[in-house]
């Protein structure tokens, strides 16, 4: 599925989108993507890796998680928009209803002994924006975060 790039003329925001098949191995391609629009972007090598670390994560968990009704048909679209307050990232998949926004916090681990792998993506996305929003509106979940600056 090829990128798809849309300017926004009214808002006068240049608004880049990609389209992925929900498999693990399009991470590597959607790395590349936003290599390529950081770049159009100007963002600095921090905001960069931020933006990397987030989209890795959230179209990670969809990969992993998500379930539609028809498997098949299970799309995820990643949008990058540049606004006043910094930088949208939006993730839109059409599988179950899922809000992560609502998601706790794993407990920190007393020892390393205790400490499990996984399940602090969402923590880390948490950490790295100033806002985490989620809706469903027609069948489709629509993640949006905010990197300020």
């Amino acid at each position: 599925m090829a990128e798809i790039q849309k300017i926004n003329v009214a808002g006068n925001q240049n608004e880049l989108v990609l389209q992925i098949l929900p498999e693990l191995a399009e991470l590597i391609r959607l790395s590349a993507w936003v290599d390529d629009a950081g770049a159009k972007l100007g963002l600095s090598v921090s905001r960069l890796y931020a933006v990397q670390l987030c989209l890795e994560e959230l179209v990670a968990n969809i990969v992993l998680h998500a379930r539609a009704a028809d498997p098949a048909k299970l799309s995820i679209v990643v949008t990058l928009r540049p606004c006043e307050a910094g930088l949208e990232i939006m993730v839109d998949d059409n599988g179950m209803t899922f809000d992560p926004t609502v998601t706790a916090e794993p407990s920190a681990a007393h020892s390393l002994a205790d400490a499990q792998l996984g399940g602090l993506g969402l923590v880390l996305v948490r950490r790295f924006t100033s806002a985490f929003h989620y809706r469903r509106d027609n069948d489709w979940n629509r993640v949006t975060v905010l990197l300020a600056g």
